[in-house]
């Protein structure tokens, strides 16, 4: 028997809202009902944020340095990088992370020459990545940035999180729709059920699959 030949599914925002709905016996949302799911939405996503669960995409970013600046204001949507590297001859090489008390220490912060540590400030509005020694030429410096997870935007929209996340989000959704209906208070508990287990089986699939290895001590007492 033939098959697709595809594995491209997803659902735009309006079909995630449909899905959620549906459990709740609400087949054709209001205007308002539209918009409060779409606000609720963007809450999940930002419990998500607070559990530090798939708050974030990872993706590779560079910046390129000023001769004499020590401080660079990265793009508003990063939380944090790391794997921070300086390419030098065509060669790259990696950096050092600093904590504030590390970088606060050295004693001359204005030495140049080429970067071997840096220092991420997370100010409210951006983070500073702070190179020391002080670049004193161009140099392109790379980096795994940690970005949010983009608002919810239009209903034709898809949404910024991997589909594979999709069952979580939609029982999750279903579950904050329901405690805005309070009919529907008998079925709460099987609505959180469902969310907690597609979150954990969401947890399960995304966790890191490397082996494990444990040698005895051969060392003589």
């Amino acid at each position: 028997m033939a098959t697709s030949g595809t594995s491209t599914f997803n659902l735009t925002v309006d079909d995630i809202i449909a899905e959620a709905y549906e459990p709740l016996g609400v087949l054709t949302p209001t205007g308002h009902e539209l918009k409060s799911a779409r606000r609720s939405l963007n809450l999940l996503f930002r419990e998500f944020s607070n559990r530090n669960l798939f708050a974030f995409i990872s993706e590779k970013d560079s910046i390129s340095t000023v001769a004499s600046t020590a401080t660079y204001t990265l793009d508003a949507n990063a939380l944090d990088i790391m794997n921070v590297t300086v390419t030098v001859s065509s060669t790259d090489i990696e950096l050092t992370r600093y904590s504030y008390s590390d970088y606060a220490i050295i004693p001359d912060k204005t030495s140049t020459g080429t970067p071997s540590t840096y220092y991420v400030d997370k100010q409210r509005d951006a983070i500073v990545l702070y190179l020391w020694p002080v670049p004193d030429a161009v140099y392109t410096v790379k980096f795994e940035k940690k970005r949010k997870i983009q608002d919810v935007g239009d209903y034709t929209n898809n949404i910024d999180v991997p589909d594979q996340l999709l069952p979580a989000i939609i029982s999750g959704l279903t579950y904050k729709l329901a405690l805005k209906k309070p009919a529907s208070a008998p079925a709460w508990p099987s609505f959180l059920a469902e969310f907690d287990r597609n979150m954990n089986y969401a947890m399960e699939g995304d966790r890191d699959r490397t082996s494990t290895f444990m040698y005895p001590s051969m060392r003589r007492r």
